[in-house]
């Protein structure tokens, strides 16, 4: 297990500000990568990736924190998701996790959120089998807590 110390020892970091935005990129000694963009005013952050290194070219970005901004261009592109789909984001503030799922379509009595203390994991499922989620706290994870 690595603690948060001996993850930062050998960290090169780059700060940038720009469009309201403070942009910190680090990167490791194991070219594990984190882009965080925190809001200038209130210090929130509003997205967080992380690209793991592979053996074969560049990783791609996965978001742990916020999504990815969505352009649907009718010139190039035939079909787009819709906005109907629930969707599934993460947003932190400085005293808990919060996970937000936007576009539900059914009532709150018809969903159940599942700890599997095991595999530390949670789901989210509805009665009817019609929405079923699973994910992990990656920060935990990676901290080894």
């Amino acid at each position: 297990v690595r603690s948060r110390r001996a993850m930062e020892a050998n960290v090169h970091r780059t700060c940038i500000i720009s469009g309201g935005r403070r942009r910190l990129h680090s990167t490791f000694q194991n070219n594990f990568e984190i882009v965080e963009e925190y809001d200038v005013n209130s210090d929130e952050l509003l997205v967080r990736r992380v690209k793991h290194p592979t053996d074969i070219g560049d990783g791609r970005w996965e978001y742990e924190v916020g999504e990815p901004q969505r352009n649907f261009n009718p010139d190039t592109e035939i079909i787009a998701a819709s906005n109907a789909n629930p969707v599934f984001v993460r947003k932190d503030t400085p005293n808990e996790f919060q996970w937000r799922i936007r576009n539900l379509p059914y009532p709150p009595e018809t969903y159940s959120v599942d700890v599997d203390c095991e595999n530390q994991r949670i789901i989210i499922r509805t009665t009817n089998k019609k929405y079923y989620k699973v994910f992990q706290i990656t920060d935990l994870i990676r901290l080894g807590i």
